[in-house]
């Protein structure tokens, strides 16, 4: 998951019609940031919500340094799980 892409043709269109030519944030809504899957990436997504989706519970296990914490916003922004989810360090 990436924040800000590097061009873009890696923001989906249905993304980049609603944000215009302006890559990485939303000029609408207080230059929120758009984060977008990174391109091959798209099966690994999949993966982990047909995973949790026979969990009964979600373990965030990453590094507890800054970007550790990054990686789990991301995973719950983009797996949505309506399961416990705990976080180990």
């Amino acid at each position: 998951i990436r924040d800000l892409p590097g061009s873009a043709k890696l923001v989906p269109a249905d993304l980049k019609a609603q944000y215009g030519k302006v890559v990485g944030v939303d000029p609408d809504d207080d230059f929120k940031a758009l984060y977008v899957v990174s391109p091959g990436k798209e099966s690994v997504i999949a993966r982990l919500k047909k995973a949790q989706s026979k969990a009964a519970e979600l373990i965030l296990a990453t590094d507890e340094d800054r970007e550790g914490e990054a990686i789990s916003w991301h995973l719950l922004e983009v797996l949505k799980p309506k399961i416990p989810v705990r976080r180990a360090v």
